[in-house]
């Protein structure tokens, strides 16, 4: 497969290609149109005609890697593979994409820049059976918040989102997951893990919406922050909103702290507290950085974790 280079350094792999929105035709547009029917001014207001889209043809197999477009249209039967890293900055428009037909959306983003004290919005709409695997590391400073949202449109879709959140250095983080399911027979887990160093604050707000009339729809959530300190804060608010008799739903949600008594017996086998808060946090957060199927991703986010703790321990 060919490489194409795109506008700060993003890497695509034909056949896709790159247009704008305001030449989108055919298929693509319709796909356009029914991505951009659900969205708020708010985020609509950060696009434009020149917004660039990565249209990927029915059946075809395509990786977008780096700092990409903020719109991908995956066509019928597709296969995209998806990673965008952040490490200087954050994204500062939404990203976009649209899962077609049966296609199959394999989805990382990795957020470890400066946060721009601004929402950032991530959404996925999800057609008929088609598959969406969502992992997102949000490593930033500052204070950020970041929505990450998909709707279930077509029976047999299904969306599985991880989460693995850190927030130190009087960081502020609150991520906001919110699943729509619009349509019977559809599937979601959404799967969150946060951990809080010294003063750092972290919120996970997690909605699971299943309207009147999808019926057989299966929604889990699980949410879990682990505190560092005394001083560092997390909360955890699950809902559950369900219009609909026939389904499976359900939540789960914990706050922790390391216990004294576990810091003083790891510290007694010569362990220093920087080493202990290192492979507890990254034990804690194991079950999401082991998801991400790019080995060269999965290696820059354990390092990007390596170096936020360590960071943290010395400020």
């Amino acid at each position: 497969m060919e490489e194409q280079v795109l506008d700060g350094g993003c890497v695509l792999t034909s056949p896709a290609q790159l247009v704008r929105v305001n030449a989108l035709t055919g298929a693509a547009r319709g796909q356009w149109r029914a991505l951009k029917a659900t969205l708020s001014p708010q985020v609509i207001s950060a696009l434009s005609a020149e917004t660039p889209v990565v249209v990927v043809p029915e059946n075809a197999t395509v990786t977008i890697q780096g700092s990409g477009p903020a719109v991908v249209l995956a066509g019928p039967a597709s296969c995209v593979r998806y990673c965008e890293v952040y490490q200087a900055t954050v994204a500062g428009s939404p990203t976009l994409i649209a899962a077609g037909p049966a296609s199959h959306v394999d989805w990382t983003v990795v957020n470890a820049g400066k946060d721009p004290n601004k929402t950032r919005v991530n959404y996925v709409r999800v057609a008929r059976a088609a598959q969406v695997t969502w992992r997102v590391g949000e490593l930033t400073t500052g204070h950020d918040h970041v929505v990450l949202k998909a709707d279930l449109v077509g029976a047999g879709a299904h969306v599985a989102l991880s989460v693995a959140a850190l927030a130190g250095q009087l960081s502020q983080q609150r991520i906001t997951a919110d699943i729509t399911h619009q349509v019977p027979a559809t599937t979601a887990t959404i799967a969150q893990y946060g951990v809080v160093l010294t003063a750092g604050q972290l919120n996970f707000d997690t909605t699971g919406r299943i309207v009147a009339g999808a019926h057989q729809a299966a929604m889990t959530q699980q949410s879990k922050v682990l505190l560092m300190t005394p001083q560092g804060t997390g909360t955890v608010n699950p809902q559950l909103l369900i219009d609909e008799d026939d389904v499976t739903a359900a939540h789960a949600a914990s706050i922790g702290r390391l216990a004294a008594d576990q810091l003083f017996y790891l510290q007694s086998r010569g362990l220093s507290r920087q080493q202990i808060v290192r492979l507890i946090a990254r034990g804690f957060l194991r079950p999401v950085i082991d998801q991400v199927e790019n080995a060269a991703v999965r290696q820059t986010l354990r390092a990007l974790i390596e170096r936020r703790v360590t960071a943290d321990a010395v400020g």
